[in-house]
């Protein structure tokens, strides 16, 4: 039986996947901090909006555009589960969200340009978008981190796990290290279990078959590797 390198962990495409959606988490929160300063600065000195009715038109083409691609990803996120996927619906939401909360203040602005609260409209507008898009940024890094430092499981995985260990805890004399990450919608769990050295290489290999059919029997669309090692 080959030898793993357990120092140095293997990233994979998975975690490619996590790194692009912290990206976009990160592309949101600059975005958040560029909207909400916007947003103060309007409020403490309000500026008359020129062109209104031209940046209205386009707001509400924005919005019929992101609304498509909102529910286009959305929908390709349903079907096939994957940390990008998820951030690109996410990302055109607020997307979605921004290019109404624009539209909106516009045609306030331009219904109630005669009057002085109208000057309050669009940054009370990018206020709220702030606030969406910190929500959104947010979000996505809370999906991501955790398979980033190797826990993507949670805790109902986890319980089927240690429960089916547990089960077949005389086949093995120890166990070493979990460790888990996503690639798509797909999930791989690797479990480092040591065996004694007196047991013969056809009763390992049998135990790891019984322990990873157990496990991925129970959890669909997760690879099961055991990794066996020598007990000292």
């Amino acid at each position: 039986i080959s030898r793993e390198d357990q120092v140095t962990y293997n990233y994979g495409f998975g975690k490619l996947e996590q790194v692009a959606s912290i990206s976009v988490a990160m592309a949101l929160f600059v975005t958040f901090i560029v909207s909400l300063f916007a947003s103060i600065n309007r409020f403490i000195s309000p500026q008359i909006l020129e062109n209104t009715s031209f940046g209205l038109f386009f707001a509400i083409l924005s919005v019929i555009g992101n609304s498509f691609l909102w529910m286009k990803n959305y929908k390709l996120h349903k079907t096939s589960p994957s940390p990008v996927s998820d951030s690109q619906w996410r990302l055109f939401r607020a997307k979605t969200c921004a290019t109404v909360v624009v539209a909106l203040s516009l045609a306030s602005s331009l219904i109630f340009e005669q009057v002085k609260v109208g000057l309050y409209f669009d940054p009370l507008g990018s206020l709220l978008l702030s606030r969406f898009l910190f929500h959104s940024s947010y979000t996505i890094v809370s999906n991501s981190m955790s398979d980033l430092v190797d826990r993507a499981v949670d805790e109902q995985v986890q319980f089927i796990v240690v429960r089916n260990l547990i089960k077949h805890e005389k086949e093995y004399m120890g166990l070493e290290a979990v460790r888990s990450r996503r690639s798509g919608n797909r999930m791989f769990i690797d479990i480092f279990l040591s065996f004694s050295p007196t047991s013969s290489f056809d009763d390992v290999c049998l135990a790891v078959a019984r322990i990873s059919s157990d496990m991925e029997r129970q959890l669909p669309g997760t690879e099961i590797c055991v990794i066996p090692r020598p007990f000292f």
